[in-house]
């Protein structure tokens, strides 16, 4: 199984918004740095592998599939707003 959909973006350009979007249309499961935080022992290794230019694409994106990117954005002075002062806070 590979990725149908990759999403890319930087922090706070909705990345998690669209995962949940395309979960919920049933193009699931999305993965999201989420995923590499939520089974770190797992995933931080092997992403550490890429950085090193060792990258085992197979066994990090197992059960995802694969076919259309989405780059996401924020226009310049609204993203800087964002991130210097989140809703979250």
């Amino acid at each position: 199984m590979a990725l149908k959909v990759i999403g890319a973006g930087v922090g706070r350009t909705a990345t998690f918004s669209l995962k949940f979007a395309l979960e919920h249309l049933g193009l699931g499961p999305c993965y999201h740095m989420s995923e590499v935080f939520a089974s770190a022992r797992r995933n931080i290794p092997l992403w550490l592998d890429v950085v090193n230019g060792k990258p085992h694409w197979e066994t990090i994106f197992d059960g995802y599939q694969s076919t259309t990117t989405i780059l996401l954005a924020r226009i310049g002075a609204n993203w800087r707003t964002t991130i210097r002062t989140p809703k979250w806070c």
